[in-house]
């Protein structure tokens, strides 16, 4: 008797379903780098003050990679072409009589379907002449539209810039960022996946540290400016770019 129930034992284990690892698996580390990816904020500016009468408006965008073939790109109703694209933003700053700039960003892409909302907040803790600058900041991005994701991010950062000329400014940007996401699986994604039905979400939590370097120009002093910022996320180089009217 021992003998049989042990024999059903190991027929049963050996028929029984793997527990389920599509959470690991290729498409789905790509899409939640997509995510990571395209929630990561910046204002591409330098450390220093804006001042009271300090305002800007840029227009720029996030230079990121699409996967290709991913399920749940397609769930999502995202039919770009995979490879490198620019992910349109437009940017809005202002600063105060205190050591404080504060910002927002939109973005929308997608046919508009998809948008992204953004905002920032930055101390001033070190300015002057001849001196390199220093600030931290808090910001929070999210994105609206994705049919069966919601994501948002939220981090802290800490910012060096030093402003060899009237034009030329160089900064460098380290940041602690936690990305929370809800993942509803479509019936296709859980087929491809070989999810069981019974899973029909999962909720994500990242964290991630990120290191970037950005330089401004500013050609027509002291109103127009470019902005350049080369990110490393997720051992991916991410570029960012913005023109600016403004202070």
């Amino acid at each position: 008797m021992k003998i049989i129930n042990l024999a059903a034992l190991f027929c049963f284990t050996i028929a029984s379903p793997a527990p389920a690892t599509s959470l690991f698996e290729p498409a789905t580390q790509e899409y939640i780098k997509w995510l990571q990816n395209i929630n990561y904020y910046s204002n591409l500016d330098g450390a220093g003050s804006k001042g009271s009468w300090g305002s800007s408006f840029g227009l720029g965008g996030i230079l990121t990679y699409t996967p290709e073939d991913n399920p749940f790109l397609q769930e999502n109703l995202i039919v770009d072409k995979p490879g490198r694209k620019v992910l349109p933003r437009v940017f809005i700053s202002k600063g105060f009589t205190i050591p404080l700039n504060i910002g927002i960003s939109y973005s929308a892409w997608n046919n508009g379907s998809i948008t992204q909302w953004g905002t920032n907040a930055s101390l001033i803790l070190i300015e002057g002449k001849g001196i390199p600058s220093l600030s931290i900041g808090l910001d929070s991005t999210k994105v609206f539209g994705l049919d069966r994701t919601s994501a948002e991010n939220s981090s802290g950062s800490i910012t060096t810039s030093y402003l060899f000329s009237p034009r030329f400014e160089i900064y460098l940007k380290a940041k602690k960022s936690r990305m929370t996401a809800k993942v509803e699986l479509g019936e296709d994604t859980r087929l491809l996946l070989n999810e069981a039905p019974e899973s029909e979400s999962w909720k994500i939590s990242r964290y991630q540290n990120t290191q970037s370097l950005g330089l401004i120009y500013r050609f027509i002093l002291p109103f127009y400016s470019l902005s350049i910022e080369r990110i490393n996320i997720n051992a991916e180089e991410v570029a960012m770019m913005k023109l600016t009217l403004g202070m």
